[in-house]
């Protein structure tokens, strides 16, 4: 493939990036992930997640809904913690239009105050999309989660990606800032970057092992697709099936899965845990035993959590 072809399908940035001069975009809150062939993977995984059972799920960022309607539907039950009143306004109208008002409940709070807002060990499914990229301490906002979650329960990761932000600066030409991205702590290219961190398959396994989450699978969202150009796929709409297909084919692949717009993670709390932290289990390679002080950056005697199931 010539150089200049292979450079103008990746001329569409997976997420679009500001200019120095722009403010930062609000944060899509609540809303899903959809692949730029119509189809959402992220909602496919919750429905797998969910399997039909009536679920306590905790939706955190969750704002109107997007996710935590469809899932009261199939019969879970959804409390939602957000800061935005207008967003929680939107849930409750959403939700009583879908006929499941009674089983969706929404809090006002900071997902830093998660701990005092929401019940201990109550949530089977814990939701956080698009979140820790923003919050002031994503380890104790984890923490938090985590201890939101009875034991056993599931926790679904949705962040953004590192090395798709390397990726598209680079393709605009603007390779300082693709440097800093990729060199820096929390991957962001500098002052005008309007994330706090992003995330890759290191740092997010660094995060979850800190809190006593065993990681199930990560999977890339918009492998292909966020990189494909719009005028591209709208001359391309009979093979959309085909993309699909590809980003099924790659979302689980390294290096492909790393390069994704974001990384979507499946976790889970450990259900083995301890009355005292005197008490002894035998514990699996890679997992650490609940309260142990090793931080998030210790991975000495950690494998590869990040399979792909």
């Amino acid at each position: 493939m010539p150089a200049d072809t292979l450079l103008s399908s990746l001329a569409a940035p997976v997420r679009p990036l500001p200019s120095a001069a722009a403010g930062p975009p609000a944060r899509p809150e609540g809303r899903p992930m959809i692949e730029a062939h119509g189809s959402d993977p992220v909602g496919l995984a919750l429905r797998a997640l969910a399997a039909g059972q009536p679920l306590e799920v905790l939706d955190v960022g969750g704002g109107s809904g997007t996710r935590a309607v469809p899932l009261a539907v199939d019969g879970c039950r959804v409390t939602v913690v957000d800061p935005s009143m207008d967003a929680l306004a939107t849930l409750r109208r959403r939700a009583a239009e879908a006929g499941v008002a009674d089983r969706v409940r929404g809090v006002q709070a900071d997902t830093d105050a998660l701990g005092g807002a929401v019940p201990d060990a109550a949530a089977d499914l814990v939701l956080c999309h698009h979140v820790l990229e923003s919050v002031d301490d994503p380890v104790l906002a984890t923490a938090a989660m985590a201890g939101a979650l009875k034991p056993g329960g599931t926790l679904s990761l949705l962040v953004a990606g590192r090395q798709a932000a390397v990726l598209a600066l680079s393709i605009a030409g603007r390779f300082s800032e693709a440097a800093a991205a990729a060199s820096s702590v929390d991957g962001r290219f500098g002052v005008a970057d309007p994330l706090c961190r992003r995330y890759d398959i290191d740092s997010v396994t660094a995060l979850l092992t800190s809190a006593d989450l065993v990681i199930d699978s990560v999977r890339g969202v918009n492998v292909v697709s966020g990189l494909v150009p719009g005028a591209v796929l709208q001359d391309l709409q009979h093979s959309l099936d085909q993309l699909a297909a590809l980003d099924e084919q790659l979302c689980s692949t390294p290096p492909f899965r790393d390069i994704a717009a974001d990384l979507h993670v499946v976790a889970t709390r450990d259900p083995v845990r301890p009355d005292t932290d005197q008490q002894a289990r035998t514990v699996a390679p890679g997992v650490r035993p609940a309260g142990s002080n090793r931080r998030a950056g210790d991975q000495s005697d950690t494998g590869d959590p990040a399979r792909s199931g």
